[in-house]
């Protein structure tokens, strides 16, 4: 048979008989085929879910344990400046008898008028303490005295 020749009623309807069962088969192989890859798209969302609430919670670890290690280094710096602060405190505490009596040593020189030469270097001795302890932060504070 030519492709010129018109086709008898007969070889028409054949034609369109195989051409219907074909597409009926392709139809139904794609059904089957469709619902298979809905189970294996469903299956494969499900991982992908799970997937995610891992790397969710993976996240929230990291953030928190990020979030402690911070607060660690803040506790420590804090400390470090606390203990760098006070750190002198008791060497200068352990000063101020010693201060107050050059003081005391100052006064009473100036009231006995004689010039003593040992006088100089002891006020010298006192405004170097008086300087270390202000850089320190140490202030003079004045006290009543209850009597």
């Amino acid at each position: 048979m030519k492709k010129d020749e018109p086709l008898s009623n007969e070889e028409a309807e054949t034609l369109n008989d195989e051409k219907q069962e074909e597409t009926t088969e392709e139809d139904t192989v794609e059904i089957i085929d469709n619902d298979a890859s809905d189970e294996v798209v469903s299956e494969d969302e499900q991982r992908i879910q799970e997937l995610e609430a891992e790397m969710l919670e993976w996240k929230n670890r990291s953030l928190r344990t990020q979030a402690d290690l911070d607060n660690v280094r803040k506790r420590a710096k804090e400390e470090k400046v606390k203990l760098e602060k006070y750190r002198a405190e008791k060497l200068l505490l352990g000063m101020m008898p010693a201060l107050d009596n050059f003081e005391r040593a100052l006064k009473l020189s100036r009231k006995a008028r004689r010039p003593n030469p040992s006088i100089k270097g002891w006020k010298w001795c006192s405004t170097s303490l008086k300087k270390q302890l202000k850089q320190k932060d140490c202030r003079k504070c004045h006290c009543r005295r209850n009597v």
